[in-house]
């Protein structure tokens, strides 16, 4: 299962930090749902099932992802991003000139760097202000999410259920590939962004963060009205 939430907040860090922030995002997500797993089996369910309890996580859950989507909209209007193709034509630029300078010296300064053009991760230089960790964001976007505890409280604990029928082994076997399923989604969506970083010109990445961002926002007012309305 894979919520769009996350989706959404992966595409946008993808576009800030590169391709790491897929994998690091599914870790922060497959801890969750761990934590979830073993809590399920240890009974939570009973309590979990309670209507009151669903709409209290509607109403924070949509209170967070308001504050993720205000955060991703400022990101957007204030170009708070790094474009690939801007950061590895301003590397490639600082490594020749790091070269030039190294032959006409023509000695070596062990503290000096050259640094290579990287196409998976993002320039500092382009990168402003501060934002969620991808593995905290994996875990507090998920659990944000009502239907992601829903999703776990029908279709998952009838998974579990099945794989319970095998021991241990069963549910380790059904842990694995949820997860893996869900990395490798994920890793494709992020190869994807990255892959595009010299076709994409910064105003695409603009409005890809603002649609991101604008998402959230609509997915959290539709969150609290569900609390409320309960």
């Amino acid at each position: 299962m894979v919520p769009g939430p996350l989706l959404s907040f992966t595409v946008a860090e993808t576009l800030k930090r590169g391709f790491r922030a897929a994998p690091l995002t599914i870790l922060g997500h497959a801890t969750l749902e761990l934590a979830l797993i073993l809590a399920i089996l240890g009974g939570l369910s009973v309590y979990l099932k309670q209507q009151a309890v669903f709409h209290t996580i509607a109403l924070l859950g949509g209170f967070f992802l308001i504050l993720m989507g205000l955060s991703l909209v400022r990101d957007g209007l204030q170009g708070a991003f790094s474009s690939f193709k801007l950061k590895a034509e301003e590397e490639e630029k600082e490594a020749g000139e790091a070269l030039a300078h190294f032959d006409a010296s023509s000695k070596f300064d062990a503290r000096s760097e050259i640094v290579s053009p990287s196409v998976m991760e993002p320039s500092r230089k382009y990168t402003r202000g501060r934002s969620l960790h991808p593995v905290a964001g994996g875990i507090l976007i998920s659990l944000a999410n009502p239907y992601w505890s829903l999703w776990w409280l029908t279709i998952g604990l009838g998974y579990l259920s099945l794989a319970l029928k095998s021991g241990s082994a069963g549910i380790v076997t059904f842990f694995s590939g949820h997860i893996l399923a869900d990395l490798g989604w994920y890793s494709l969506v992020a190869a994807a962004i990255c892959g595009g970083r010299r076709v994409l010109n910064d105003s695409v990445f603009r409005i890809l963060i603002l649609g991101c961002g604008v998402f959230l926002l609509a997915l959290g007012a539709y969150f609290i009205y569900l609390g409320i309305r309960g």
